[in-house]
């Protein structure tokens, strides 16, 4: 059984078009454009991957994961941090022991490498049961 996902960023055509590429290849898949609905779909969906950008509204990708930390009552996702290619976000932040990060894909001929490079965290994770703290790089 392949992994739910949940993708938050504030870019929702960004979100719209992972979700398209995601529900191609089988995925189950939700989205959320700030903290709010972020929350709100963790609760609904219970994702096995949570795609995080940092720049969500309303509560942020630093609120998130402070609640991921404390909130006890659902299963912990694998949190796959979306930053840009820059390096601006500081990813020990965001770190869980299920933790990677990932750089953004800047154009849609990115969007399947990046797409790519998730099925291979989510098949790994699932295969091994747990994640590792590590950045995985676009090939």
């Amino acid at each position: 059984m392949k992994p739910r996902m949940l993708i938050a960023d504030h870019e929702r055509g960004l979100v719209e078009a992972m979700q398209r590429c995601l529900a191609s290849r089988g995925y189950q898949s939700a989205i959320a454009t700030d903290g709010l609905q972020c929350l709100h779909e963790i609760r609904l969906l219970q994702p096995s991957f949570l795609v995080l950008g940092p720049n969500l509204l309303w509560g942020g990708a630093e609120g998130i994961m402070d609640w991921l930390r404390t909130e006890k009552r659902f299963p912990q996702p694998t949190v796959v941090v979306v930053h840009e290619a820059n390096g601006s976000c500081n990813f020990q932040e965001f770190s869980t022991p299920s933790s990677f990060q990932l750089s953004r894909p800047k154009s849609i001929k990115e969007l399947l490498p990046f797409i790519s490079q998730l099925e291979f965290l989510a098949w790994n994770n699932s295969r091994t049961g747990y994640g590792s703290l590590h950045e995985a790089t676009h090939a």
